[in-house]
């Protein structure tokens, strides 16, 4: 066992590396900087793999982490190669992505082993969050700071304004659990930072993610009756600034007012086509998941088989692209870790309630998000609740 002492002064090399991976997945993955997405990653990887190498953590023995994606990895890499339903199977993404992933595993939980967990897991959120703030204001100034914005921000990042309000939402909640234990107002401003991109992002998830931080700030908090009014507070806050005030009501409150509308078919506000197109979407997975219900219909069964819906190349919800394309064996694959290590959390509260609770509502974010964004094959940041949370159960297990 590597003393803490010891941990901390080699803490920087992998707190370069995850940094480095988060920036270049939020901020550069499109086409347009390709080169520069490859790049950062590549070297981050490097980074982590020689820190993993020269502190002899480059084993996987016991490591459910690595096997549950070597496995999930293996049966995309199978559907892709031999039941591939429509389009092209980039190969060399989902391996590039795989790697990505298990070399985090090892990051996290090597940073997990600190006594000071927490701080030590925050420090590439914090930097990679001050960075993607500060380049979407370089990037998007000029729409920014107006006195009203009219479109949404984050175009100039993944290309991909939903990616990237969920990918900061994913940093808002260490940091928001960060914030819970120690106060800092540097912290806060970091969050309210975050907080704000994602708002301007104007994708809707992004609310359901502040709700889900505000609440987590008071569970994490000790101090409940104050933590109480701060939360009713804040969260009036919020709901003032979407709906009342015309800077972010433009972009994201009147989008809200709209989904609503659509569904309650309330003449008030504006048809969401949106709306509407998503709830065709999973409504359409579901019919095409009872025709291949046990091991799916092949990679990209939805695009292929959708007729209506079909254009848009999948289903824009987890749930029904993993049924339709992997069928049952598929998706429970995909989800029965994050059930059983939310129910192992929950048998240590008593022994280590924060790292429990923080577990606990990372993994109930990610199963809660999945019901809007597809994110088996995406980014190394839609597998970060699973991943930080295998590796702090496996420190745990191999503590005892």
């Amino acid at each position: 066992m590597i003393r803490s002492s010891s941990l901390n002064r080699r803490n920087y090399l992998y707190h370069i590396g995850v940094s480095m991976l988060i920036v270049a997945n939020i901020c550069f993955y499109d086409m347009e900087h390709i080169v520069l997405y490859q790049g950062m990653c590549i070297f981050a990887m490097m980074v982590m793999l020689y820190t993993a190498v020269r502190n002899k953590e480059l084993h996987f023995g016991g490591s459910r982490g690595v096997l549950y994606l070597t496995v999930l990895y293996t049966m995309y890499t199978i559907y892709g190669l031999f039941f591939l339903r429509a389009d092209t199977y980039n190969d060399d993404r989902l391996i590039f992505t795989f790697i990505q992933c298990v070399l985090l595993y090892i990051s996290f939980r090597h940073l997990l082993l600190s006594e000071n967990w927490l701080r030590q897991l925050s420090v590439s959120f914090v930097i990679s969050g001050l960075f993607c703030i500060a380049y979407i204001i370089a990037m998007e100034k000029d729409m920014i700071f107006v006195s009203q914005v009219e479109e949404r921000i984050g175009d100039t990042l993944s290309g991909n304004v939903n990616t990237i309000g969920f990918s900061l939402g994913m940093l808002s909640y260490v940091v928001t659990y960060l914030y819970a234990k120690t106060k800092s107002k540097f912290i806060l401003f970091v969050l309210l930072g975050l907080m704000a991109m994602m708002l301007l992002t104007g994708s809707k998830k992004t609310v359901i993610i502040i709700f889900l931080d505000i609440y987590t700030y008071y569970i994490a908090s000790k101090e409940r009756m104050s933590s109480f009014i701060k939360v009713l507070l804040f969260g009036s806050f919020i709901i003032w600034l979407i709906k009342d005030s015309p800077y972010f009501y433009e972009v994201i409150g009147k989008r809200i007012d709209d989904m609503f509308s659509t569904f309650t078919g309330d003449k008030l506000g504006d048809y969401s086509y949106s709306t509407e197109s998503r709830e065709g979407m999973i409504q359409d997975g579901f019919r095409l998941f009872q025709n291949y219900p046990i091991f799916g219909g092949g990679m990209n069964y939805f695009a292929f088989a959708s007729v209506k819906y079909g254009h848009f190349g999948y289903s824009h919800c987890n749930y029904t692209e993993l049924l339709c394309n992997f069928g049952l064996f598929g998706f429970l694959l995909y989800y029965i870790p994050y059930i059983k290590n939310i129910a192992s959390a929950w048998r240590i509260r008593n022994r280590d309630r924060d790292k429990s609770m923080f577990i606990i509502f990372w993994l109930i974010m990610g199963v809660i998000l999945g019901w809007a964004m597809v994110q088996f094959s995406e980014l190394c940041i839609d597998y970060f609740p699973i991943i930080v949370s295998f590796a702090l159960l496996d420190n745990l297990k191999s503590k005892n």
